[in-house]
């Protein structure tokens, strides 16, 4: 908090709300806290319940990733979604202004008495006829 106030740039991890707790978990007793007592555990053996406990919690952990990453994709799969309905009735909307900007314009050239009611040798003799 006291970086974001001066302004200093924070790793993503260490900026509030960020922490993903199952994977800092799943780091620290993979790479700090289980080596260490298995090695504690070849001097001592009566730790295996420790061992074993620390085995179970790293499995927990892993679990719980798991649902959140569930959880995570549901949430994004979603929001998709939701942004594809949104992006979809944009394109809808786009597309009716403009297929309203067309008929008014083809009733604007049939009012006029325009090519729209000839056939097509009368629109043929009538632009070679303004042309001449």
């Amino acid at each position: 908090d006291k970086e974001r106030q001066l302004g200093m740039q924070s790793k993503p991890e260490f900026v509030r709300g960020n922490l993903d707790i199952p994977t800092s978990q799943i780091g620290f007793i993979h790479f700090v806290v289980l080596p260490y007592y298995e090695v504690v555990h070849d001097l001592l053996p009566e730790l295996v319940k420790v061992v074993e406990t620390l085995k179970n919690n790293l499995e927990y952990w892993k679990q719980s990733q798991d649902k959140l990453q569930l959880r995570k994709r549901r949430s994004s799969s979603i929001v998709f979604s939701k942004e594809k309905s949104s992006h979809l009735g944009k394109i809808n909307e786009e597309f009716s202004r403009r297929e309203s900007v067309v008929i008014q314009a083809v009733q604007s050239l049939g009012q006029r008495g325009s090519f729209m009611h000839r056939t097509p040798s009368q629109v043929q003799f009538s632009s070679m006829h303004a042309r001449g």
